[in-house]
């Protein structure tokens, strides 16, 4: 039997339509939901986009009539970049690169709920061999906030091929998620066309890692975090399909280094802690005239738990100690040869014993320059700090510093004050080989007195 050709129509139109596709089922959503989105969506809220300011020198607006090569400061949009909430209280990880030459810092954040938010952040520690640094958000009126935050995980058991996941804020583009696998681990590199450190113990990974992703969390499919983008390579060469992350457990060592409850709250604690060759917390040294003075710690102390929470590394005693209540006390339980045995330390804010500090790691006591410096010393309140004392033999009289030597930078900060000070001598630890910048009132031979800036190093005791 013959098929007219408009039944053959019809049966055509009739196939395209029962061949139509369904609509997605709700159902359809949790099949599609993949360990990748599952790791996305545990992750979000904790990532930030970073912006800064920069102050840079720009030609006086009459230079092109006087040419008097003048210039003056100008404030401009700096870096891009990306970072992680690794405390709920609003402590951010990133690239140190990120706010190398920052003025100042915005973060923007997702709240829950799909709301954004941008704050000011301020600087709480860097490290620049790691190229990391952490910063703390400005809460409005000072209140204290909790913030959606991502635990930092580790990174000794990735492997080879396994599928990560790259989250951060590539070419001003917003918040943007890329996929890959680790292409090999333990990578050191050095940034093109630069004399810079090399960069050692690095994850590599195909998932696209450009400019503004630096500092962001690199990911496993479990929702871990593993390691700290950064975009090293491709800011120099673009390199397509070859992105470097810091791994997990350099960031933990860090964060044990320097996130300091000094730095946190301005209190001190008047001990230093450092890891043993287990990584576990140990009391290196106890300042007598601090708060632990008269507590009964002793140097070689391990601590194993700070208020009942365990700390089985350095990493998980700063997490401890910054979470203890401001103005109260360290409550520490601490094991000393076979015996363990509880020791509390009161947390206090006193700058004048924090100061010995300078005297036991550098070899020199300092004070804040006031308005008469100005007249005898040549430094204004604000202009850096006044050496008033050298250590017989101590590292600063190494470097020959002298009383009324005017301290104006420490490694790669600017010191205008006592408390800029504190800041980096939280940083330093023993050996450490710190630069310096002095500016000192001299005379020459025909009795003309003027400043002379000297540039060195000096070696931390």
């Amino acid at each position: 039997m013959r098929t007219s050709p408009l039944a053959l129509a019809a049966l055509v139109l009739a196939g395209t339509v029962l061949s139509a596709p369904r609509p997605a089922a709700a159902d359809d959503v949790d099949v599609r939901r993949s360990p990748v989105v599952r790791a996305v969506e545990t992750a979000r809220l904790g990532v930030v986009s970073i912006r800064t300011n920069e102050v840079v020198q720009v030609p006086r607006y009459y230079e092109w009539f006087f040419d008097d090569g003048r210039t003056v400061p100008q404030e401009r949009e700096g870096s891009l970049g990306t970072g992680a909430i690794f405390h709920p209280a609003g402590y951010v990880i990133t690239n140190a690169h990120v706010i190398s030459r920052a003025s100042k810092i915005f973060v923007q954040l997702m709240r829950p709920g799909g709301v954004e938010q941008e704050r000011e952040a301020r600087l709480v520690a860097v490290d620049l061999d790691n190229d990391l640094a952490i910063l703390r958000l400005v809460t409005e009126n000072g209140k204290a906030e909790t913030y959606p935050f991502l635990p930092l995980g580790r990174s000794d058991d990735l492997l080879l091929g396994e599928t990560v996941i790259a989250i951060g804020n590539p070419f001003r583009l917003g918040i943007t998620v890329t996929t890959g696998i680790v292409s090999a681990l333990r990578r050191s590199i050095r940034p093109q066309h630069s004399q810079e450190t090399e960069f050692r113990d690095f994850i590599q990974t195909d998932a696209a890692i450009n400019p503004g992703n630096s500092g962001g969390p690199l990911l496993d499919v479990t929702g871990r975090w593993i390691g700290v983008n950064t975009a090293i390579l491709n800011r120099a060469t673009g390199a397509e399909g070859i992105g470097f992350a810091i791994p997990a457990d350099r960031v933990r060592d860090m964060i044990g280094r320097t996130f300091k409850r000094r730095l946190v709250s301005g209190e001190w604690t008047g001990f230093d802690v450092d890891a043993n060759k287990s990584g576990s917390p140990v009391v290196r040294e106890v300042y007598a005239s601090g708060p632990a003075g008269d507590s009964g710690l002793k140097a070689g102390d391990r601590i194993v738990a700070v208020g009942g929470r365990a700390t089985p590394s350095l990493f998980d005693y700063r997490l401890a100690e910054v979470d203890a209540p401001v103005g109260g006390a360290l409550r520490l339980r601490v094991r000393r040869g076979d015996e363990e045995r509880d020791v509390e330390v009161p947390l206090t804010a006193r700058t004048a014993d924090a100061l010995s500090i300078a005297k036991a790691r550098l070899g020199f006591a300092a004070r804040d320059a006031v308005a008469a410096d100005g007249r005898t010393l040549g430094v204004a309140p604000g202009g850096g700090v006044v050496i008033t004392e050298v250590v017989p033999e101590g590292p600063a009289a190494r470097v020959l510093l002298r009383p009324n030597d005017v301290l104006s930078g420490l490694g790669p900060f600017k010191v205008r004050s006592v408390e800029d000070l504190l800041f980096v001598l939280e940083m330093i630890q023993s050996k450490d080989t710190v630069k310096l910048q002095v500016r000192r009132l001299v005379q020459n031979r025909f009795g003309e007195v003027g400043i002379q800036t000297l540039n060195g190093t000096i070696v931390a005791d």
